[in-house]
């Protein structure tokens, strides 16, 4: 969760500068593909701008296990049942 809050960190110090490259982004790939996706391009724009916003002006705490649904990822999550990474690897 450090990553998390690292990444909330530089869009909370930048988010004008991540609108900007978002924007030049999906004029791109407007532009390649001829227009084909601009309303979809528009609907990720305007979804990563909204989100861009909320994660710079709200006190979003990213280490907390319980997701928006109100869903703690802790408790789906055995450790009895399932392989570690170095369990996988040597059995392949």
């Amino acid at each position: 969760m450090k990553l998390l809050n690292q990444l909330k960190g530089i869009v909370t110090k930048n988010p004008q500068k991540l609108t900007d490259g978002l924007s030049k982004v999906t004029s791109q790939i407007d532009k390649r593909t001829g227009g084909k996706f601009t309303d979809k391009l528009d609907k990720v724009t305007n979804t990563v701008e909204s989100q861009i916003e909320k994660l710079s002006t709200e006190d979003v705490d990213l280490t907390d296990s319980v997701t928006a649904d109100g869903v703690d990822l802790t408790d789906s999550v055995t450790t009895d049942d399932t392989a570690t990474a170095d369990e996988t690897a040597t059995t392949d």
